[in-house]
């Protein structure tokens, strides 16, 4: 839903106020006049703040009055989208269509935010086209809500468009929409994708012909450190402290540079300085030193990466991901009973995070503790059933232990379920090392028409299988194709 962007303090204050009367009402089965925008004001903070019983009840009356408003209609949709009746918004929301198929740029981009939530992507888009190519004056009442290009990013995001979706949170960023952690989810996406060299260029790009802000400089900074270009970081951050001075959130990231250059006690002075300088809490020092160790473990520096890491848990003990990046520092340092012990600790914190059963399974196959390795191995397949990395991970288990017979029997139970392509280049690589060359050609076959570039990762997994006569075969029938 639009959301107001006044100043955070009145508009709470405005909102407790409105809020007060509406339950006071309520409570005491009194009158109290509310026009439509206080209404549509008490909805959206309610829903906001997850209330949603008191979003139902405000709905409700504010039906009773503008029951034929476009805006109402739409609060009572998001409601019932909020509660997950996915099938009755989705009737409601078509129903309105019909019923007022021209509506104002606000009611679209609210419609376009419902189909979002509810996962209908094409309509979401024809929605967020439609507001775009409305006249300038009508279309810049929308694009005062700074939350409209976040929410474009997001739609761009699902569709798998991950450049449209930084071009849209360039905009959200510069009207100061956008937090630091959705561009860092985002930069992960870039860089997983290998598209962050074309992000760098259209950060420096632009969309209009103004200098780069200290924010764009700032984001731009980030995207380079994640792409480990970091001289060009470097000069990213100094351009911040240039346009605003030394100490802004350039400072931290210039200190994490500086551990990267083996500079480790200089960076803890710069950050330690920084801290005092801006009252920084221990939750904001933890986040600062993970920083710093995702930089350094990224960089290949993974003695700075397990000190950063202990210097994060320092400041706060509860938080796993230290735990969870120290132990793959020690992972890389051939250090497996230190990266076990660590990761005792994260998931004593935290069981939902299925990398850490599968990289505890994996230290202890390292150790040759294959016992011990099932328990964490099988623990990801009860509790991630969905994840095919948690079927493959034990596949490979079962395999290295010489129960390949078994690892073919799970792997057929999973693709049954799901005819996931990593499935089959894996049921084909043990079939064939099984000596079944007939479901071995089946799997490779079938995995190839679902996924041709998954092949490449099928012959780098077990390299032998490049000497199989029947996969030589297969190859040759492909080049063959192509000419």
């Amino acid at each position: 839903m639009l959301n107001d962007w006044s100043d955070p303090s009145e508009e709470q204050e405005e909102f407790a106020t409105c809020a007060h009367r509406f339950e006071h009402m309520l409570k005491t089965h009194g009158h109290e006049f509310f026009d439509e925008d206080e209404y549509l004001f008490l909805i959206d903070h309610y829903m906001t703040l997850n209330r949603l019983d008191m979003a139902e009840k405000a709905t409700q009356e504010a039906m009773e009055r503008y029951g034929d408003r476009v805006s109402m209609k739409l609060r009572r949709i998001g409601l019932l989208t909020a509660r997950n009746k996915t099938e009755e918004a989705l009737k409601a929301l078509r129903q309105l269509e019909k019923e007022h198929p021209t509506v104002d740029g606000i009611s679209l981009y609210e419609e376009g935010v419902l189909y979002l939530e509810l996962q209908q992507l094409d309509m979401a888009e024809q929605k967020f086209k439609a507001v775009l190519q409305l006249p300038p004056s009508e279309r810049d009442v929308v694009l005062e809500d700074p939350n409209f290009y976040n929410d474009l990013s997001e739609l761009h995001e699902e569709k798998g468009d991950l450049i449209q979706a930084l071009l849209a949170k360039q905009k959200a960023i510069r009207r100061k929409a956008a937090e630091e952690y959705e561009l860092s989810f985002l930069t992960a996406q870039l860089k997983e994708n290998e598209l962050l060299p074309l992000a760098e260029n259209l950060w420096e790009a632009r969309t209009d012909t103004t200098p780069l802000s200290a924010v764009d400089w700032l984001c731009l900074g980030k995207i380079r450190a994640e792409a480990g270009q970091y001289e060009k970081a470097q000069e990213a951050f100094c351009n911040v402290q240039a346009l605003c001075g030394e100490d802004t959130e350039a400072t931290p990231e210039l200190a994490a540079l500086q551990a990267l250059k083996g500079e480790v006690q200089e960076c803890e002075e710069e950050l330690e300085r920084y801290f005092a300088l801006h009252s920084a809490d221990a939750n904001d020092q933890m986040r600062c030193y993970s920083q710093v160790a995702r930089y350094a473990f990224d960089a290949r520096k993974y003695r700075t990466c397990i000190h950063f890491c202990q210097k994060a848990i320092d400041k706060q003990a509860e938080e796993p991901y230290s735990y969870s990046l120290m132990a793959l520092a020690y992972g890389e340092t051939g250090e497996y009973g230190k990266g076990i012990e660590v990761l005792r600790k994260a998931l004593r914190l935290a069981t939902d995070d299925a990398n850490n059963w599968l990289m505890m399974g994996e230290y202890l196959l390292k150790l040759d503790r294959p016992e011990e390795a099932a328990i964490p191995f099988q623990e990801a397949c009860l509790r991630f059933p969905e994840q095919d990395k948690v079927w493959l991970a034990y596949a490979y288990y079962l395999h290295s232990i010489g129960e390949t017979g078994q690892a073919i029997r799970q792997l057929t139970q999973a693709y049954a379920k799901d005819s996931n392509p990593a499935y089959a280049y894996r049921l084909a690589t043990y079939c064939f090392l099984q000596g079944d060359n007939a479901d071995g050609n089946y799997y490779l076959k079938t995995a190839y028409a679902d996924d041709p570039e998954g092949l490449e990762d099928f012959l780098h997994y077990e390299e032998q299988l490049l000497l199989h006569p029947d996969v030589l075969l297969f190859l040759k029938e492909i080049n063959q194709s192509k000419n």
